[in-house]
């Protein structure tokens, strides 16, 4: 008895909405393009709205909304001439509009972000599927994307893991797709180039052409990149721990040993009460907290944090959290510690407190102005958000002034003995109102007016409005001057409050 053998290509993939096959009536006369050494060749038309699958094609058995099945007579089985493997920089064209292509890679993204039993890998498939179809139509993020996926970043994000470094085809790869994203105006693409470069290339400077360009598109996380790799590079430090190195191309080794002193805890009473008090009692909220300003005052997850491994983190953290701050102060301690430790010698400090930890500064040395909040009852335990109403351009120049101030106070201290407590405010200060700049919305009083939601201690706005005071009445002043500080003042002084969580 003859056996058949029958080769279908699979057209039961999920379906993309938007991606139709062609009408019936459109389908060309092609009952000659079957290959003649192919015997048993049926031609069956697509229906409208049937969906094909990415592997469908890419090999080439779908061709003018003609789907061939195919036979072979009996006897021995005569294998089908397919087309050659596709090639790995190809994608399909024509078969999405431009709306339809921006519809797959929000569905790619909303899937991206769908993660079962703390796995999202089982939605790859079909995420890259979408991705590719939207590229194939010119989308630039979707090409971004497929980048991801080919580093596999992806595959290691939607298990909630630290990425690997990727085979040399795969950077490869990879930096295809980001190149032609880029090329194509997309900031994701010039975002994952410049990462590419710099994690698994060792190229500092390339990296930085990538990152500046996604930065000058408004993508703040490069903005973050380019800031904290440009000063890594100025203080010498080098790449980032884990990461291959810019010298030579050697991955830095992380030291897993056992920390000395890494816990960040102290059972005396005083800390259980510091827990109880600002944390809830909860020491990994304590923690927690305390990484993310300590992280933040050192660079970040891109500066000079970003340099150092697990275990010098960790005996850092356990240093500065004998500090105690409240939930408060934490970002302004952080920032005086970080201060007094100076730019680049985080690491030589992380490796006096593994080695010899009675040889390293203690914590209070560190922050000085805190201990003596601390002694004298002068630690801040409140914050309130105030709605500052200017206009953008009094409200840059307040802060470009309180800027230029502390800059002229550095470089010629005066006599005193509350300086750096003095600058320690200005910095907190313009900090925030850097932030609240980021916040504004229009306010209904008028045109050209904004309302910038600043939150700050009571203690902080009374250095503010000290200073708009001073310079509103200063008759030596320039009429003018003295009128935008009038203008300041009224403002700070007529900005409601409410307590800040």
């Amino acid at each position: 008895m003859d056996e058949a053998a029958e080769h279908r290509a699979d057209s039961a993939a999920p379906s993309v909405p938007g991606v139709a096959g062609p009408d019936a009536r459109d389908v060309p006369d092609v009952a000659d393009a079957a290959p003649p050494d192919m015997p048993g060749v049926v031609r069956n038309e697509l229906s409208v709205g049937t969906a094909v699958s990415m592997s469908v094609v890419q090999a080439g058995l779908v061709m003018g909304g003609v789907h061939y099945h195919v036979t072979f007579p009996g006897g021995p089985s005569i294998a089908p001439r397919l087309p050659p493997p596709p090639d790995p920089f190809a994608l399909p064209e024509g078969l999405l509009t431009e709306e339809q292509a921006r519809e797959a890679y929000e569905a790619a993204c909303l899937l991206e972000l769908e993660w079962s039993g703390g796995d999202g890998t089982q939605n790859l498939p079909r995420i890259e599927q979408l991705h590719r179809l939207a590229a194939g139509a010119g989308n630039a993020d979707a090409m971004a994307r497929l980048g991801l996926i080919v580093e596999g970043r992806m595959r290691a994000r939607l298990r909630g893991e630290l990425p690997e470094e990727p085979s040399a085809a795969d950077a490869e790869l990879a930096m295809h797709w980001y190149r032609r994203s880029a090329q194509l105006g997309s900031a994701f693409g010039a975002l994952f180039l410049g990462t590419l470069y710099e994690e698994w290339l060792g190229n500092p400077s390339e990296a930085l052409r990538w990152y500046e360009k996604a930065a000058d598109a408004g993508h703040q996380i490069a903005r973050s990149r380019y800031d904290g790799l440009q000063k890594r590079l100025t203080l010498g430090l080098g790449a980032l721990a884990g990461r291959r190195r810019f010298d030579d191309g050697e991955t830095r080794s992380t030291d897993r040993q056992d920390r000395e002193g890494g816990q960040p805890v102290n059972n005396g009473s005083a800390f259980e009460h510091w827990l109880e008090r600002e944390w809830r009692g909860s020491e990994a909220m304590a923690v927690a907290a305390c990484l993310s300003a300590l992280a933040d005052a050192c660079g970040g997850p891109h500066g000079e944090w970003g340099t150092l491994d697990e275990q010098e983190h960790g005996v850092v953290l356990a240093h500065f959290s004998t500090l105690q701050p409240t939930r408060v102060t934490l970002p302004a301690v952080a920032c005086e510690y970080q201060g007094n430790i100076g730019d680049g010698n985080l690491r030589a400090l992380a490796t006096l407190l593994r080695r010899n930890p009675r040889s390293a500064p203690s914590a209070r040395e560190l922050a000085p102005v805190w201990c003596q909040k601390v002694r004298e009852n002068r630690v801040e335990t409140s914050e309130f958000t105030y709605l500052v109403e200017l206009d953008y351009h009094d409200y840059d120049r307040m802060k470009a002034l309180l800027d230029l101030l502390a800059e002229r106070l550095r470089a010629a201290p005066p006599e005193g003995d509350r300086l750096a407590e003095y600058l320690l405010d200005l910095r907190m200060i313009s900090d925030e109102l850097a932030q609240a700049r980021n916040r504004a919305v229009p306010a209904y009083s008028g045109p050209d007016r904004w309302e910038f939601s600043v939150i700050l201690t009571p203690e902080y706005l009374e250095v503010l409005k000290a200073h708009s005071a001073q310079y509103a009445a200063d008759r030596a002043a320039p009429a003018d001057f003295r009128a935008f500080w009038k203008r300041v003042d009224d403002a700070l002084n007529a900005a409601p409050a409410t307590p800040f969580p």
